[in-house]
């Protein structure tokens, strides 16, 4: 029974904003980038074959840890802090892409 506490503890510890954070830590002392940039300008971590970032991370393992609990109480959880996770993803993919979008609009506006 304590190793089953235990697991549902760990997962719960890796969703939300708490888990968002372990993870930009753990990118941040393997030397992994926060995200890559493709040549549209647009950053990307959704498929298989990309660099190892944190967008990545996010899409392939973070995201998919809310489904996965087997008692109500943690599902319960885990529910509430998906919001939280999602909303901080969401914004940090559009203000990445705002700031390459932005520096296009300088570029542009410079070489006239």
């Amino acid at each position: 029974m304590s190793d089953f506490i235990l697991t549902i503890t760990d997962k719960l510890d890796a969703v939300g904003c708490l888990g968002i954070a372990r993870t930009l830590m753990y990118k941040g002392i393997v030397g992994n980038n926060l995200y890559e940039i493709n040549n549209d300008k647009i950053c990307f971590g959704e498929n298989k074959d990309d660099k190892e970032t944190f967008l990545k991370e996010y899409n392939f393992k973070l995201k998919n840890l809310y489904d996965n609990f087997y008692t109500k109480e943690a599902a319960e959880i885990a529910k509430n802090q998906k919001e939280c996770a999602q909303l901080f993803y969401n914004n940090l993919v559009d203000q990445i892409n705002g700031i390459y979008e932005s520096k296009e609009i300088i570029n542009e506006y410079i070489t006239k």
